[in-house]
């Protein structure tokens, strides 16, 4: 991991999965084609109030499981794809911001 905590995570034709413990998480990237990523952040601790995580998701899926006490905002492109928050318990109001960006293609984008 770099000063910042940025996490970077490339899974093309292979299943992926990563958990993350930082204390200072400060968002990322996940590109996924052909394959499957998993990102588990619910140990991490964001470093500001608010981190981006970028996804690029093409023929794949992809499973961020965000901190408990972290509010989500999907800002993702869709593209004949699904992209859903199936948490059964949101976090809205929180002091911490977790935004989720970028594209999915042909692709699913699960937050649990």
């Amino acid at each position: 991991m770099s000063e910042t905590q940025k996490t970077s995570v490339t899974s093309v034709f292979n299943d992926i999965r990563r958990k993350f413990n930082s204390p200072d998480f400060d968002g990322g990237y996940i590109t996924s084609v052909l394959g499957s990523a998993d990102m588990d952040l619910r140990e991490a601790k964001m470093k500001g109030t608010e981190a981006v995580l970028d996804i690029t998701n093409i023929l794949s899926s992809t499973y961020i499981y965000p901190a408990a006490d972290w509010d989500v905002r999907l800002e993702l492109t869709e593209v004949a794809g699904n992209v859903k928050d199936r948490r059964e318990e949101t976090a809205k109001g929180k002091k911490k911001l977790l935004r989720i960006t970028g594209i999915t293609v042909l692709g699913d984008v699960y937050i649990r």
